[in-house]
């Protein structure tokens, strides 16, 4: 039964792996209850104490191996969630460098600090509605337009889907092929004459001209004390 353990479903997997190794309990009459009872305590200590190294190596195994993309972050979580967490994570290292007993204060503080945590991450994420609404009441009654408006393109999300069909074009790269053809028309459309070009500068270089000229003039008769408006004709 233990070497075809994965030939099972997910649940009795899970079971001979926490289980294994672990002392059996209850099926000898000839056992004392206290020593029961002593001997459950330890086995569901060891069993705690397995689950958590399970999940941690899962947790590890996966962010190394699994792709994933962020997801955005829910309303209150950094607020409300994000304390308990981090008081979950120290205890949780406490715990880990005092060689993981399975009694004692350190264990129970950890227990308590891990309930916390969840507790509070399951209360977010069941008044998600309520704490966006109180967010944008108490920012619209400050008169914080702008964060108001950031809180509302929150609430909204601004993921948008892209097109599938285009001018009859269908997935992503004939969609491109359908711009390229745009860009490449547009950019071409654009007349070009070096004739054009030349003249256009002429008329640049000649018009800085005129108004250095004209300027000088100016000076030229205000230091003369010719009063009066200065004319010039562009040759």
């Amino acid at each position: 039964m233990e070497g075809n353990c994965l030939g099972g479903d997910s649940t009795g997997f899970g079971l001979l792996i926490v289980t294994r190794g672990l002392p059996d309990l209850g099926r000898s009459s000839n056992v004392p209850r206290m020593v029961k009872r002593r001997r459950r305590q330890r086995h569901l200590c060891r069993l705690d104490t397995y689950y958590g190294r399970l999940i941690d190596a899962m947790k590890s195994a996966a962010s190394e191996c699994i792709p994933r993309q962020r997801k955005k972050a829910l309303a209150g979580w950094s607020e409300v969630v994000t304390p308990y967490r981090n008081k979950s994570i120290f205890w949780n290292k406490v715990w880990v460098e005092n060689g993981m007993p399975e009694v004692g204060l350190i264990r129970d503080i950890r227990q308590s600090s891990k309930k916390d945590y969840k507790h509070a991450a399951k209360w977010v994420i069941r008044n998600q509605d309520n704490i966006t609404a109180d967010r944008m009441a108490t920012k619209l009654h400050s008169d914080m337009n702008r964060e108001f408006w950031d809180e509302v393109k929150r609430v909204r999300g601004n993921a948008k889907d892209c097109a599938g069909v285009i001018d009859d074009a269908v997935g992503e790269d004939a969609i491109c092929d359908v711009f390229a053809s745009k860009y490449e028309e547009l950019y071409s459309s654009v007349s070009f004459n070096a004739d054009d070009m030349v003249e256009l500068r002429r008329d640049k270089h000649v018009s800085i001209l005129f108004m250095h000229q004209l300027l000088m003039q100016m000076i030229s008769a205000r230091s003369n004390g010719i009063r009066g408006g200065v004319t010039w004709t562009q040759g």
